[in-house]
């Protein structure tokens, strides 16, 4: 996924809704970005400064409204925008508080807002 341009060039969706998943403050990645299928998971790396900023997550491939791999970008007021061939991440910032000394994603720990994990039968 090359990106010629800086992350402070990117864009923000306040709320990024696709079939039963919403996120918070997506990035929306430039045109430039070309993503693919196959890629969700991947890490989005700040040419800057070298850190992950964000995991490669969808995109939408139809020009559909809030489907299975077409989300609809929704803003502070409430509006819909739908994006064809528009690309999103989700940011990280929110578990960098979760991560231990040894590298893994803890819950519980202080500062931490993920939810505990489901417990399994």
């Amino acid at each position: 996924m090359p990106c010629s341009r800086p992350l402070a060039r990117w864009a923000f969706a306040h709320r990024l809704k696709e079939a039963e998943w919403t996120w918070k403050d997506s990035l929306r990645y430039t045109p430039e970005c070309d993503t693919i299928g196959g890629t969700s998971g991947s890490p989005v790396i700040d040419r800057r400064t070298g850190r992950v900023v964000a995991v490669n997550s969808t995109g939408n491939d139809d020009g559909e409204r809030c489907t299975f791999s077409n989300p609809r970008q929704v803003d502070r007021r409430g509006r819909v925008t739908v994006r064809h061939a528009m690309g999103y991440g989700q940011q990280t910032y929110r578990i960098a508080r979760c991560i231990s000394r040894n590298s893994s994603v803890e819950p519980g720990r202080w500062g931490c807002r993920l939810p505990e994990p489901a417990q399994r039968p």
